[in-house]
This record gives C-alpha cells, structure tokens and sequence, in this order.
C-alpha cells in the first residue's frame, strides 16, 4: 500500500471514528444558499416522493445545480466522475459505465446493476455521455438496494437526473467555451411562465472536440500494471501511450429538450417534455496497444419522450406518467472510407408509473403500480444495404408490477420507520429475427418479490443514525431465459446447441447499511460514514452440459453439445462511504470537502466449484474533493481532485489471467470572474499535474488541457 492510499485509510477510518452520518451536499438551486451543516429543508425525490432528507432512512446524496455549473463537467458521466465517489469506466468515443457500491461498472445490455433515471423514470441508456448537463436541475445518488421501488437493476443504488422545471419569470443563459484539443461547447436555456397557467423549458447545446489530443506526461505514484496469469506469475507491463498524440479523436454531439407544462385546475397540471441526443461520425482511437487497427466509427442517439400529470385532493397526491426512449448505436464497418453501416443495436424502452401518496400527519403511505417494456434488437447489414447475418436474437424484457411503501413518523418525528415491498411480473421474450438461423423463439414468465425496512432516529436537529435493509435483484437477458439456437459444425449434419433455461432465476441480493450524520452549525462541520454490507446470491453464467450420447435435433442433426445457463454464481461486497464539509465562519465563501468510498471486500465466484476473485473494475479507495472559495460577490475559485486506487481487470491482450492497474490522481483547477450581474468569465484548468492515466487499459485519456468560459444572463 502507498503512503497516499494509507493516510486516505487512516482518515476515512478518522472520520468512521468521529461519527456514523448521511450525505447532504446542497441541493437544487433554490437550496443553494442553505449551508452545508443545515440538514432540514432538504428535499430529495429518488424515493417516489418529495420528502425532507431528514426523514428517509436509505442513503441519499445529491450534486446541486451550482455544483454542476462551477464543475468541468460537459455530462452526467463527467459530473459523476468529477462531484461523487462512484466507479466510473470511460472511453474515447461517448461511451461510459457508472457503478455504485462495488458493483461493476456497465455501458450496456438490458440490465445493469445500478439503476439511471431521469425524472424517476428509465434513463433507457446506461452510457451516461448520452446525457447532456445543459437541462438538469440536479443528481441525486441513493446508495443501496431499491429494487422494492423500483424493480430490476436497483441492486448497488441509483442514479436519478432531475430536469428543470422552471415556475417563476422568464429567464435564461446563453454560454460558450473553447479550449485545449479544438474542444467547444455552446449552449443556451430558458424557461419560465408564460401566463394563463403555462410555463416551459427550451435547452440545446452543441458540443465537440478535435482530431487528436494529448496523453499526460506524468505518473503521480510511478506505478506499472501488473499481469498475473491463471499460473499465478507476475510480470511488469510498462505504461505505452504516455505523453503521446491519440488522433481520431473527433466528434460533434447536437443535444435538445424541450418542456411546457399547464396547470389546470387547483393543485392539478400535466407536463409534457422530450429529449434529443445525435453525434454522428464518433471517431474512437482504440487501444493504443492492440496489434492491429482497432479504431471504430460510429453514430449515436436517443429520444426520449414523457407526459406527466400530478394532482392533489383531500390527504391525497395521484401522479401518471407515459414515458417512451429509444437509444441506437450505428456501428460503421471501417473508420476510413469507403465505408458504411454494418450493425445497429436499437433498444426501446417504453412504460408507464401510476402511483399515489396518502398523507396523514406525520405518516405517509404510497401505493401504485408500474409497467416497463424494454426491447433490444440486433440489425445487420451488408455493403448494399441488404440484410447481413445475425448472431443474436431480437428480444424483449417487461415488468408489470405493484409496490407499497409506508414511512411512519414517531416519538415527535424524531423516530422514522420506513418498510413495503414491489411484486414484479416478469416475462423474458424472443422474437422470430431475419437472418439468424437455427432459432427458436420463445417466452417465459418470473415472479420477484422486494421487500425492504429501514430505520432512522434524529437525537436532535444536528445528530441522526439509520439502518437499512433490502432486497434487490437483476433480470437475465432474455435469451438466457427463452432463447434457442444451433451452431453448425462444419458442413457436416451436427450442431451446437445453446438452449435457455426456464428455470432460470433473477439474479438477487441482500444489504445490509448503517450509517449516521454529525453536524456543527457553530464551526460549519459536518461529518459522516456508512457501513454496507452485500451478498449476491444466483448469478447468472453459462454451463456445458455432460453428452448424453448420440442426440438428434428434430431435423435430424447430431447435437454435438449442449450449453445452457445456470444461477450459480456469487458475489460478496462490503465497505465504507465517508464525506465531510466545513465551511468556517471566519472565513465567509470558503468550503472544503470531500468524500470517499472504500471497498473492504469485493469479490466474485464464477461457477460453484471457483475460486474468488476481485469484482473487475472496482477501485479499492475512491476519493473526490475541493475546495471553493468566493471571497466577493464577483470572484470565485476552486480545485478538486479524484484519487482512483487500485483495481484489477481482465487481461484483453493475453486472453488471460487479469491484470492490475495503478492508482492515479487527476486535479483540477476554476477560476471565474462576474463583471456584471449578466456576464461572466471563467477558465478552466483540467488534469493540472498533466497525469498519464486511463480507466480501462488502452485508452489512456487526455492530459493538462485549459478551457475559456463565458455566459451572459438572459
């Protein structure tokens, strides 16, 4: 262990010692006066309803609009990467996986282990680049299982992004950046009331960078990966690509959304908005150590459209949303031209979200039921156009479900006892698909029932502890499920089967947290940890079944062999999340802090009979900070850092064995200038120590860059 990486230890041990606590960051922008050490008045809505933070025993964080606009951040992943401390893995080229609480990161399929939404429903995507910063309001983060909320994916927590949705007169922005590697950034928003009951928001950005950039130069703790082959033998693998020109890098993203809302009658209104994300021509540079040509070209996009109507009579609060998204990726078949469209991987997601809330004082209830749909195909084509071959069914998830939940205050609100359960359907289906071969399709039915309790006590207004505990679970794919496909050997009449299993379960979870909050509006500190603890039971991977002798399909062909799959798998996480702020008295518009997640145990089993291994792309220490400081109204500045420790993933250019790759340290660095009450100036330094590092082995990404901002009030 590094003498960085045990000082950050000793201090997120420190702060386990000063006191067990909750995150609360400052919240949307009408709460971003509020200090850091106030915890009341802070409402959080991840948990279906609007509820004070002080009420809700799970954990909850939240990254404010002030905190995305004075961070670097262009996206959600960015925002993520910069403001909390989650894994996130990103590529060149859009493309990005987030993770909370141990669990791998993942940017695609049908069902992740952390949960995206937007406005409470599906996100319909799981790359976070998709997901422009121009339209939100805030993020807020629930670590731990919600699956008794919202069903499947909700295993390590999620990760809600709150649009605008603004009331008041009509305001805006307009803003535009330019900096290192020809990248650019323009954008405009503006909302408000328009009268008889109206009111609306308009967003659009355009965002881009240039052909080619530059790797760091520098390695903060000098470290090389580390290859261990399946013998056990270590060797050395020394950094390739550092402070080196990367080129096919560009790219150009044109994003828009688009909100009116009407209210109609008292306490009644109904909101319709829509979403649109296009780049075209996304160049990926590929890993900088393959052999070969590995660079793709791709297009990228995602709609999304969504109507919302709230009510309000007597005690209680109905709400219907109609949602729809569809996310597609056009893969090209070369970089360089002549070139064309060779696989697109359309994905629809689709639902409805009926819910009320009954409230009876300091109780409140909430009953509802939701239906989700989420189909992906596979479409393949050759030079001409016409249809290609398919190695993939088309297929569909839906989930029909029912919850309640049930939040009761006691003993003058201090005590808050929280606890209900989700009953979800669901039906894994494949579909007949052009051009794939020896498939059948088929269809099969699950039930998964997700309870949850939780507990948390206010001594006094500064000082609360909680416990959680809940079960959460992760559909398969389909195909898994009710899939059925025949490889042929050769050209003679024998096959491979891969067969789905109807007996296959969802993959599911318990946890167990605790954690608690100390605060000191006398110094302006606040400090907190939370302990979880999660066993993964049922995971999903493929099994080689014994030969029964010569077998015959119904056409008559030898079966060869016979793969299907099974829940054997499993995985065991536990850790610590710690944060603290301290915004002096003495010393007006000064605020430090910081937060940490550090796995205690991460491990997985492949098969009953394996051997444990480390849950790939998981750092052990995880830490992000800064420090802001506005000494007038017209100045202000700031730097924060990400610390990302060790962590192990599979070794893609041996084809075995994993390899280990070295912690890194990435700073940066704002400064800004208001010289009116309607314009303002800022730079932004990037990657200050020019740091040479990458999130996945390969990609190394860019180093010290420098970015001119401006805006003007509307």
């Amino acid at each position: 262990m590094t003498p960085l990486k045990n000082q950050l230890t000793w201090l997120l041990a420190a702060l386990a010692g000063v006191s067990l606590s909750t995150t609360l960051e400052a919240q949307s922008a009408a709460h971003d006066s509020v200090p850091d050490y106030v915890l009341e008045g802070l409402t959080v809505t991840t948990t279906r309803t609007s509820a004070d933070r002080t009420r809700i025993p799970q954990k909850i964080e939240v990254i404010s609009r002030t905190q995305l606009e004075r961070s670097s951040a262009t996206n959600v992943s960015e925002a993520l990467r910069e403001l909390a401390a989650i894994d996130i893995i990103e590529f060149p080229g859009l493309l990005s996986g987030v993770s909370v609480r141990g669990f791998r990161p993942q940017y695609s399929g049908t069902n992740p282990r952390t949960l995206v939404l937007v406005d409470g429903r599906p996100a319909g995507t799981n790359n976070l680049t998709l997901l422009p910063l121009s339209n939100v309001e805030r993020i807020e983060i629930l670590r731990g299982p919600a699956s008794a909320l919202y069903g499947s994916s909700a295993m390590g927590g999620v990760i809600n992004v709150i649009t605008r949705r603004s009331t008041a007169a009509i305001a805006g922005r307009l803003t535009g950046a330019y900096g290192s590697f020809d990248s650019y950034e323009t954008g405009l928003s503006v909302g408000g009331t328009i009268g008889s009951g109206f009111d609306f928001n308009l967003s659009g950005t355009l965002l881009g960078q240039g052909s080619s950039y530059t790797t760091g130069s520098n390695r903060t703790f000098g470290g090389d990966s580390l290859r261990r082959t399946a013998n056990g033998v270590v060797t050395h693998v020394p950094s390739i690509g550092r402070d080196s020109s990367i080129s096919f890098t560009e790219y150009q993203s044109r994003s828009g959304a688009g909100r009116v809302g009407y209210s109609f009658a008292d306490g009644w209104r109904v909101d319709v908005s829509g979403e649109r994300y296009q780049s075209d021509d996304v160049e990926n540079p590929g890993d900088i150590n393959a052999s070969y040509d590995s660079r793709s070209l791709k297009d990228v996009s995602r709609t999304s459209v969504d109507a919302l109507v709230t009510g309000a009579f007597a005690r209680a609060l109905p709400t219907l949303r109609i949602f729809h998204t569809n996310e597609e990726t056009d893969y090209f078949r070369s970089p360089e031209p002549p070139t064309y469209v060779s696989f697109s991987t359309p994905v629809r997601t689709e639902g409805l979200q009926l819910q009320t809330v009954f409230g009876a004082g300091p109780h409140d209830v909430i009953v509802g039921a939701d239906y989700i749909s989420a189909e992906a195909r596979s479409l393949s084509f050759n030079e001409d156009g016409t249809p290609g071959t398919l190695y993939s069914p088309d297929s569909e998830i839906r989930s029909t479900a029912l919850f309640g939940q049930a939040r009761l205050g006691l003993l003058g609100e201090r005590l808050i006892v929280s606890g209900g359960a989700r009953l979800d359907r669901v039906a894994f289906e494949t579909f007949e698909t052009p051009n794939l071969t020896g498939f059948t399709p088929g269809t099969e039915r699950n039930i998964v029932v997700s309870p949850n309790i939780g507990v948390r006590f206010n001594a006094t207004p500064q000082i609360g502890v909680y416990g959680n505990y809940g079960r959460a679970f992760v559909t398969p794919e389909a195909f898994n499920v009710a899939g059925y496909s025949e490889s042929r050997a050769g050209t003679r009449d024998a096959v491979r089967l891969t067969r789905g299993n109807a007996d296959l379960d969802p993959e599911r979870s318990t946890t167990f947290d605790a954690g608690g909050v100390w605060s000191s509006p006398a110094t302006g500190l606040q400090v907190e940890v939370t302990y979880f603890d999660t066993n993964v039971e049922g995971r999903i991977t493929s099994q080689l079944l014994p030969s029964t002798g010569v077998t015959l399909t119904a056409a008559g062909d030898t079966i060869l062999s016979t793969t299907t799959y099974v829940n054997v798998d499993e995985a065991r996480i536990r850790g610590l999340e710690g944060s603290f702020s301290f915004s002096p008295r003495a010393l007006q518009g000064l605020r430090l802090h910081a937060s940490a997640t550090g796995i205690l145990e991460g491990e997985e089993r492949v098969g009953s009979a394996g051997t444990w291994q480390r849950i790939k792309n998981v750092a052990d220490l995880t830490v992000v900070g800064g420090l802001t400081y506005q000494p007038a109204e017209r100045l202000d500045v700031g730097i924060s850092g990400r610390y990302v420790g060790e962590r192990v993933d599979s070794d893609y250019v041996t084809f075995f064995g994993e390899i280990l790759y070295p912690e890194y340290l990435v700073l940066d660095a704002s400064l800004g200038t208001r010289l009116s009450s309607r314009y303002r100036l800022g730079m932004e330094l990037r990657n200050l120590t020019d740091e040479d590092y990458f999130e996945v082995r390969g990609y190394n990404l860019p180093g010290r860059s420098v970015r001119l901002v401006g805006s003007v009030e509307l």
